[in-house]
Formats: structure tokens, C-alpha cells, sequence
């Protein structure tokens, strides 16, 4: 799971070097509709070695495994002295190489090289989001949704709710309680995560206290690597008006989900919650920032470590494994299918079971089979 801390980079950095390295931009919400590609810039053999060694630097200070930061030094250097970075003159070589060698090394998704070709401001390892920059994450989010896509019922009074991102409940609290007002008297959900690429950590344990009452539920444990504490992650106490309880819950997965989304998915999961359908997620689950390395290149280190305290374990580097296994595309149609029919086994009215039938008869055969 990703922090919301804002870096200058996260809103200009290389969309299509993140699509080659599946090293999607999830620090802040806006990362999501980031499209364009930057203009490239040309490096010096000695620029091009400064930025290596900015970044294993970082890498050794601050990655929260300190175990597999000797051992990514300890690979690259040799990789380096042997020349396979000699014929890198351009930022748009060097981040996809490097970012290449990273993942191989570590199968870390979220720990990855960035750049932009506008100058950014030099931030220091232990900078603080300002007033100016709270505001302006604020208004990123107003402009995008609070991380919302789409509200809608579906046939048979199912409940679907489209979240592309996981922005801060600080921003984002209210548009998720108008959600939650829409869908409170449905008699399933549907949250669907397919396009998700994470966000605020804090976004799941907000979504996930609407499905519990009583007493707290410690949901996860999380290290922090730079104080060596470990501090609880527990569910909140919401007001019983905007609890969704006691009904079923469906999430959708895809390849592309990733961080704070998987975060939910297996939390959820873990929990008994939740039946999730669609793909294995990518497998990010290490919360962590942007680090500046000079004013065109910071690099993305997880600097903590998240540990379900159900399953003592996360998903890092293995994904999330759905329940039921459906191509994404089809992930969707499965889970209304599933819920009609589970609906259907518990209703005795009449009427009711007609209504859910034909509901369930207008779904495609293949949503059926699973």
C-alpha cells in the first residue's frame, strides 16, 4: 500500500516507461490519468552515473528490507562495472534498464526509478507535505472523483460501486458516505477494483469499518523501517447509519490491481468478508514515497512493511488470489451472477425469486458457469 505524500514528480513523470515496466505511478491519486509522454532528455555518462548512484544510495538508506537492499547493490554493481550501462545516454533508457533490473532483483513492483524533464524541487529523505501541498492533493482529488467511478444498481437490487483509486478520507470521506447512501439498501455489493492502482492506506481501513460492528477489528500490523516500530492498524467505529452489514460482498480483481487495492481485497478477504472474482493482483503491498534524487529523477522506496494480522503474512511479490478465478473482462457479470443466485437461495417470495430470475436469466451464459 502506497502513502499519499506528495513528490513534484508524481504528476510529470513517464507514463509510457511505467506501461513498458508495469511500474504504474501510485504515490497520489492523480497518477492515474497521467497520459502524456515527457520530452526525453540526453545524459552524460557521468549524469547517467550520478543518478545510479542517487538512487542504490536511497535504496540502501531507506528500503524497508535492508536484506534485499545489499542484495540489489550487491547484483547492479557488478552489472554496472561490466558495462551494461555504458550505452545509456537518455533518461528514457536509463529508467526502463534500471526499473528492469529492480524488479528482476527484488520483485518489488512499487520500487522503481522515476523522471520528468520539467525541474522539480530537491525535497530532503524526511520532508513533510506543506499546507499548499495538502491543498493541493485536496483539489487533485476533487477533480478526479475522490476515487470514485461509478454508483449504479444493478438488476435484483445489486449494488455496484466503481473505484478506480483510494484517495485520503480526509478528501474523500464524504463522496464515499454518499456512495454508501445510495447503495445501503441493496441486497449485495459489487466494489469493483479492476483499474485500481491504489493510493491511501487509510482508504481501506475506512471502506472496511463499514462492514463490521462492535468491537474494532485489528486488521494489520505495520513496521516502519526507519524507527524499527510496529504500529496496529485496527477498524474504525463508524455510526450504525452508514454500516453496510450483513450482507453479501463482492470484489473485483484484475492483473492491474495494485497496492492499497490489493490491500482491501486480502484484508477483506482474510476476514471472511468478501468473495473476490477476477485475476491474481500484481502483488505490491509495501507502503513507501518518492525520494528526490536531483531535480529530474526520484526513485519510489517502500519504507514500511504491512502484515495481515489474520493470515501473518501480505502479498507481496505473489498477488492476491481471487476465490473464483474469471478473466477480468468477465469478472464483473460472474459476480452478479453469483450474488442473484445466492439471493435466490435465501428468499421465499414469490415475487422476489421471479424478479431475481429474470435477472439472472439476462446475464450471459459464461457469467454461469463458475
Amino acid at each position: 500500500m502506497l502513502s499519499t505524500r506528495r513528490h513534484p514528480l508524481n504528476h510529470r513523470i513517464s507514463a509510457s516507461v511505467c506501461v513498458l515496466l508495469v511500474c504504474l505511478l501510485t504515490a497520489t491519486r492523480s497518477e492515474a490519468y497521467l497520459e502524456q509522454k515527457p520530452q526525453d532528455m540526453p545524459l552524460s555518462a557521468q549524469a547517467r552515473d550520478q543518478v545510479l548512484d542517487g538512487a542504490l544510495a536511497k535504496i540502501e538508506k531507506l528500503y524497508v528490507s535492508k536484506p534485499l537492499a545489499t542484495q540489489i547493490i550487491e547484483t547492479i554493481t557488478p552489472l554496472r562495472r561490466k558495462g551494461q550501462y555504458d550505452s545509456i545516454a537518455s533518461a528514457e533508457a536509463l529508467v526502463p534498464k534500471f526499473n528492469a533490473d529492480l524488479l528482476a532483483i527484488s520483485h518489488d513492483p512499487h520500487l522503481r526509478l522515476g523522471y520528468s524533464f520539467d525541474p522539480n524541487p530537491v525535497q530532503s529523505d524526511d520532508h513533510e507535505d506543506t499546507p499548499a501541498e495538502r491543498e493541493a492533493e485536496r483539489q487533485d482529488s476533487t477533480r478526479h472523483g475522490f476515487g470514485l467511478n461509478g454508483v449504479q444498481m444493478l438488476s435484483g437490487n445489486v449494488g455496484y460501486l466503481d473505484m478506480n483509486g483510494f484517495d485520503d478520507p480526509e478528501f474523500a470521506g464524504d463522496a464515499i458516505e454518499a456512495a454508501f447512501a445510495l447503495l445501503r439498501d441493496t441486497d449485495a455489493l459489487i466494489i469493483d477494483l479492476r483499474q485500481n492502482r491504489g493510493g491511501s492506506p487509510a482508504m481501506v481501513i475506512y471502506l472496511l469499518s463499514h462492514f463490521f460492528e462492535g468491537a474494532p477489528v485489528h486488521v494489520s500490523d505495520t513496521y516502519v523501517g526507519s524507527t524499527g516500530l510496529t504500529h496496529q492498524d485496527w477498524s474504525l467505529t463508524l455510526p450504525g447509519s452508514e454500516l453496510y452489514l450483513h450482507k453479501l460482498i463482492y470484489i473485483l480483481t484484475s492483473k492491474a490491481t495494485f497496492s492499497a487495492a490489493e490491500g482491501l481485497a486480502y484484508d477483506i478477504q482474510a476476514l471472511h468478508r468478501a468473495t473476490l472474482i477476477g485475476e491474481v493482483t500484481r502483488g505490491g503491498a509495501n507502503p513507501g514515497k518518492f525520494f528526490s534524487i536531483d531535480e529530474h529523477f526520484a526513485i519510489f522506496v517502500p519504507i514500511k512493511s504491512v502484515t495481515s494480522a489474520i493470515t501473518g503474512t501480505n502479498w507481496e511479490g505473489k498477488g492476491v488470489t481471487p476465490d473464483v478465478a474469471v478473466p477480468a473482462p468477465e469478472a464483473l457479470d460472474t459476480a452478479h451472477a453469483h450474488a442473484l443466485r445466492a439471493l435466490l437461495a435465501t428468499t421465499s417470495d414469490k415475487d422476489r425469486k421471479q424478479e431475481l430470475q429474470e435477472a439472472l436469466d439476462e446475464l450471459p451464459p459464461a457469467s454461469k458457469l463458475h
